[in-house]
């Protein structure tokens, strides 16, 4: 049975992979904390790009989020420039509010539907949310 990890096991790996990230030297790093250089050795090998790439995935989950948090409130700020027009019997500011609602409501859906395609590609779990930033060209008009 292989042994487990005692980098892993430290109660300060959260500290030690920032270390690690930073480029501490390893023998630094095993004197503050009590390792083995040969163990953060293996760690930073087999362990840390892993981390690194769930950290990733993370960051691109919730910039997706606050890409559709940021639609719909201009959305909202669009849909109460139509009723200020339509309000005040301005045809001109009406229809240039309708065009960009509707051009906003577009690119919303688009992205909605780009996150949940990546979503069901992703083993259909529905809780992850990634969009890349090289996917949003293709939706400008």
């Amino acid at each position: 049975m292989p042994q487990t990890c005692s980098v892993c096991k430290s109660s300060g790996l959260s500290e030690i992979d920032k270390e690690l990230i930073s480029g501490s030297a390893l023998r630094n790093i095993a004197e503050h904390f009590h390792v083995s250089t040969t163990a953060l050795f293996r760690h930073k090998r087999s362990h840390l790009p892993q981390k690194l790439a769930l950290a990733k995935q993370h960051k691109e989950t919730l910039s997706a989020e606050n890409l559709l948090t940021e639609m719909a409130d201009l959305k909202d700020r669009l849909r109460r420039g139509v009723e200020q027009a339509e309000a005040t019997a301005n045809p001109a500011a009406f229809v240039a509010f309708a065009r960009e609602l509707r051009q906003s409501l577009e690119s919303y859906f688009a992205i909605s539907e780009k996150i949940a395609q990546n979503a069901r590609g992703s083993g259909g779990d529905g809780n992850r949310l990634v969009i890349e930033v090289r996917d949003l060209g293709s939706l400008k008009s």
